[in-house]
């Protein structure tokens, strides 16, 4: 379950990022996040259904 804090895998191409916001936007949902390489901030919408997809890391 992608909650703030998680580290997500498959967010954005080849780069985990940590989830510091999430916004439910109707049937869609917005994620703000943070890379973990390049400390860049940006955010995403995704489906709900796109959501249970994510690769969260659980360490």
């Amino acid at each position: 379950m992608v909650q703030i804090g998680s580290i997500v895998n498959n967010l954005i191409p080849g780069e985990p990022v940590v989830i510091t916001m999430i916004r439910q936007l109707g049937r869609s949902i917005s994620l703000e996040y943070k890379e973990i390489n390049y400390q860049s901030a940006s955010s995403k919408v995704i489906r709900a259904d796109q959501l249970e997809k994510l690769d969260v890391d659980t360490e």
